[in-house]
Protein backbone atom coordinates (compact mmCIF):
# COMPACT_ATOMS: atom_id res chain seq x y z
CA UNK A 1 0.00 0.00 0.00
CA UNK A 2 1.37 3.18 -1.02
CA UNK A 3 2.39 5.35 1.84
CA UNK A 4 -0.13 8.17 0.74
CA UNK A 5 -3.24 5.48 1.07
CA UNK A 6 -2.06 4.20 4.00
CA UNK A 7 -2.56 6.97 6.73
CA UNK A 8 -6.76 7.12 5.16
CA UNK A 9 -6.98 3.61 5.85
CA UNK A 10 -5.09 2.91 9.11
CA UNK A 11 -8.03 5.66 10.43
CA UNK A 12 -10.88 4.18 9.05
CA UNK A 13 -9.62 0.69 10.34
CA UNK A 14 -9.09 1.78 13.80
CA UNK A 15 -12.27 3.73 13.56
CA UNK A 16 -14.50 0.54 12.67
CA UNK A 17 -11.91 -1.40 15.17
CA UNK A 18 -12.51 1.02 17.85
CA UNK A 19 -16.55 0.61 17.45
CA UNK A 20 -16.85 -3.10 17.20
CA UNK A 21 -14.05 -4.33 20.02
CA UNK A 22 -13.50 -0.95 22.15
CA UNK A 23 -11.07 1.01 23.23
CA UNK A 24 -9.02 -1.33 25.93
CA UNK A 25 -10.16 -4.35 24.10
CA UNK A 26 -8.45 -3.21 20.36
CA UNK A 27 -4.80 -3.71 19.91
CA UNK A 28 -2.47 -2.18 17.46
CA UNK A 29 -2.11 -5.71 15.95
CA UNK A 30 -6.12 -6.06 14.96
CA UNK A 31 -5.93 -2.08 13.89
CA UNK A 32 -2.84 -2.82 11.04
CA UNK A 33 -4.86 -6.34 9.94
CA UNK A 34 -7.88 -4.65 9.04
CA UNK A 35 -6.06 -1.92 7.35
CA UNK A 36 -3.92 -4.57 5.47
CA UNK A 37 -0.65 -2.79 6.74
CA UNK A 38 2.18 -3.12 8.80
CA UNK A 39 2.88 -2.07 12.27
CA UNK A 40 5.73 -0.26 11.24
CA UNK A 41 2.87 1.59 9.20
CA UNK A 42 1.26 2.78 12.28
CA UNK A 43 4.62 3.61 13.68
CA UNK A 44 5.77 6.11 11.21
CA UNK A 45 2.42 7.67 10.66
CA UNK A 46 1.12 7.53 14.64
CA UNK A 47 3.61 6.27 16.58
CA UNK A 48 1.47 5.41 19.22
CA UNK A 49 -1.89 3.67 20.04
CA UNK A 50 -3.09 6.55 22.03
CA UNK A 51 -2.06 9.08 19.40
CA UNK A 52 -3.89 7.15 16.61
CA UNK A 53 -7.27 7.28 18.63
CA UNK A 54 -6.86 10.52 19.85
CA UNK A 55 -6.67 11.25 16.01
CA UNK A 56 -9.13 9.01 15.40
CA UNK A 57 -11.84 10.70 17.74
CA UNK A 58 -10.86 14.14 16.44
CA UNK A 59 -11.01 13.40 13.05
CA UNK A 60 -14.58 12.14 14.27
CA UNK A 61 -16.19 14.72 16.10
CA UNK A 62 -14.40 18.10 15.36
CA UNK A 63 -16.93 18.64 12.03
CA UNK A 64 -19.89 18.19 15.03
CA UNK A 65 -17.78 20.60 17.13
CA UNK A 66 -17.61 23.22 14.16
CA UNK A 67 -21.26 22.58 13.71
CA UNK A 68 -22.22 23.56 16.90
CA UNK A 69 -20.29 26.85 16.88
CA UNK A 70 -21.74 27.80 13.55
CA UNK A 71 -25.14 27.31 14.89
CA UNK A 72 -24.31 28.84 18.20
CA UNK A 73 -22.61 32.09 16.09
CA UNK A 74 -26.09 32.55 13.78
CA UNK A 75 -28.41 32.37 16.71
CA UNK A 76 -26.50 34.78 18.97
CA UNK A 77 -25.47 37.39 16.12
CA UNK A 78 -25.62 41.10 16.92
CA UNK A 79 -25.61 40.38 20.62
CA UNK A 80 -29.21 39.03 20.55
CA UNK A 81 -30.02 36.23 23.25
CA UNK A 82 -31.31 33.33 21.87
CA UNK A 83 -34.38 31.28 22.69
CA UNK A 84 -33.90 28.19 25.20
CA UNK A 85 -35.45 26.02 22.46
CA UNK A 86 -33.12 27.84 20.02
CA UNK A 87 -30.13 26.39 22.53
CA UNK A 88 -31.47 23.46 22.96
CA UNK A 89 -31.86 22.78 18.79
CA UNK A 90 -28.27 24.40 18.00
CA UNK A 91 -26.73 21.73 20.46
CA UNK A 92 -28.52 18.76 19.60
CA UNK A 93 -29.64 18.86 15.88
CA UNK A 94 -26.17 18.09 14.78
CA UNK A 95 -25.64 15.50 17.34
CA UNK A 96 -28.84 13.91 16.52
CA UNK A 97 -27.90 13.89 12.53
CA UNK A 98 -24.51 13.02 13.56
CA UNK A 99 -25.25 9.69 15.41
CA UNK A 100 -27.99 8.56 12.85
CA UNK A 101 -27.82 5.07 12.87
CA UNK A 102 -29.78 4.68 10.16
CA UNK A 103 -27.29 4.30 7.95
CA UNK A 104 -23.37 2.56 8.30
CA UNK A 105 -20.92 5.78 9.43
CA UNK A 106 -23.84 7.22 12.02
CA UNK A 107 -24.46 3.71 12.93
CA UNK A 108 -20.71 3.66 13.88
CA UNK A 109 -19.96 6.73 15.61
CA UNK A 110 -23.09 5.83 17.75
CA UNK A 111 -21.26 2.61 18.82
CA UNK A 112 -18.10 4.51 19.46
CA UNK A 113 -19.80 6.97 21.23
CA UNK A 114 -21.19 4.31 23.64
CA UNK A 115 -18.13 3.06 23.86
CA UNK A 116 -16.54 6.47 25.26
CA UNK A 117 -19.33 6.72 27.61
CA UNK A 118 -19.06 3.45 29.21
CA UNK A 119 -15.23 2.97 29.04
CA UNK A 120 -13.18 4.68 31.68
CA UNK A 121 -10.08 5.34 29.89
CA UNK A 122 -8.68 8.48 31.23
CA UNK A 123 -6.56 9.12 28.07
CA UNK A 124 -9.88 8.83 25.78
CA UNK A 125 -11.86 10.90 28.09
CA UNK A 126 -9.19 13.27 28.45
CA UNK A 127 -9.22 13.26 24.68
CA UNK A 128 -12.88 13.87 24.57
CA UNK A 129 -12.80 16.33 26.72
CA UNK A 130 -10.06 18.80 25.02
CA UNK A 131 -12.21 18.15 21.92
CA UNK A 132 -15.60 18.95 23.08
CA UNK A 133 -14.65 21.42 26.01
CA UNK A 134 -14.51 24.88 24.81
CA UNK A 135 -17.58 24.56 22.55
CA UNK A 136 -19.67 23.08 25.75
CA UNK A 137 -18.18 26.43 27.83
CA UNK A 138 -20.09 28.76 24.98
CA UNK A 139 -23.04 26.47 25.20
CA UNK A 140 -22.62 26.89 28.98
CA UNK A 141 -22.76 30.13 29.21
CA UNK A 142 -25.65 31.24 26.21
CA UNK A 143 -27.48 28.37 28.35
CA UNK A 144 -26.82 30.29 31.56
CA UNK A 145 -28.10 33.45 30.30
CA UNK A 146 -31.74 31.70 28.89
CA UNK A 147 -32.47 30.67 32.34
CA UNK A 148 -31.11 33.19 34.82
CA UNK A 149 -33.31 32.19 37.91
CA UNK A 150 -31.40 29.32 38.88
CA UNK A 151 -28.51 29.50 41.45
CA UNK A 152 -25.16 28.76 39.91
CA UNK A 153 -25.09 25.46 41.46
CA UNK A 154 -28.24 24.18 40.60
CA UNK A 155 -27.64 25.35 37.16
CA UNK A 156 -24.57 23.45 36.79
CA UNK A 157 -26.26 20.31 38.00
CA UNK A 158 -29.34 20.74 34.90
CA UNK A 159 -26.25 21.72 32.83
CA UNK A 160 -24.98 18.13 33.73
CA UNK A 161 -27.96 16.04 33.92
CA UNK A 162 -28.94 17.24 30.47
CA UNK A 163 -26.47 15.95 28.88
CA UNK A 164 -26.85 12.43 30.94
CA UNK A 165 -30.25 12.44 29.72
CA UNK A 166 -29.09 12.93 26.02
CA UNK A 167 -26.05 10.24 26.60
CA UNK A 168 -28.36 7.69 28.25
CA UNK A 169 -30.37 7.89 24.84
CA UNK A 170 -27.73 7.53 22.53
CA UNK A 171 -26.27 4.37 24.45
CA UNK A 172 -29.34 3.19 25.03
CA UNK A 173 -28.10 1.42 28.27
CA UNK A 174 -31.11 1.07 30.48
CA UNK A 175 -33.20 0.24 27.56
CA UNK A 176 -33.35 -3.52 29.08
CA UNK A 177 -34.32 -2.02 32.78
CA UNK A 178 -36.88 0.33 32.00
CA UNK A 179 -38.16 -0.25 28.72
CA UNK A 180 -41.70 -2.23 28.30
CA UNK A 181 -41.31 -5.81 26.64
CA UNK A 182 -41.85 -5.33 22.61
CA UNK A 183 -41.42 -1.81 23.29
CA UNK A 184 -40.36 -0.62 19.68
CA UNK A 185 -37.36 2.19 19.79
CA UNK A 186 -38.80 5.67 18.35
CA UNK A 187 -37.58 7.09 15.06
CA UNK A 188 -34.62 9.96 15.86
CA UNK A 189 -37.31 12.58 14.90
CA UNK A 190 -39.84 11.59 17.08
CA UNK A 191 -36.91 11.37 20.03
CA UNK A 192 -35.68 14.19 19.54
CA UNK A 193 -39.08 16.13 19.75
CA UNK A 194 -39.98 14.45 22.86
CA UNK A 195 -36.49 15.50 24.63
CA UNK A 196 -37.17 18.79 23.29
CA UNK A 197 -40.45 19.11 25.31
CA UNK A 198 -38.41 17.48 28.48
CA UNK A 199 -35.74 19.38 29.01
CA UNK A 200 -37.48 22.78 28.18
CA UNK A 201 -39.42 21.67 31.04
CA UNK A 202 -36.20 20.76 33.16
CA UNK A 203 -34.91 23.79 32.43
CA UNK A 204 -37.80 26.01 33.36
CA UNK A 205 -38.91 24.12 36.23
CA UNK A 206 -38.52 26.77 39.52
CA UNK A 207 -35.58 26.72 41.96
CA UNK A 208 -36.24 23.52 43.80
CA UNK A 209 -37.19 24.75 47.24
CA UNK A 210 -38.15 21.16 48.93
CA UNK A 211 -36.62 20.37 51.99
CA UNK A 212 -33.20 18.43 51.20
CA UNK A 213 -33.93 14.79 52.22
CA UNK A 214 -31.95 12.65 54.63
CA UNK A 215 -30.57 9.74 52.89
CA UNK A 216 -28.25 8.49 55.49
CA UNK A 217 -29.08 5.09 56.25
Amino acid sequence: MKATSCKPAILAAAEQTLAEQGFAATSLRQITAAAGVNLAAVNYHFGTKAALISLVLQQMFTPLVEERLRNLEQITAGGRAPLLEELLKAYYVPFFQYLDDREETGKRRRQIFSRLASEPDQEVRAEIARIFGPIAEKYFSAFRQAVPHLSDEEFAWRFQVMHGVVTMHFTDALSPMVSPSGHERASGEQSFAWLLTYLCAAWRAGVTTAEVVNLSI
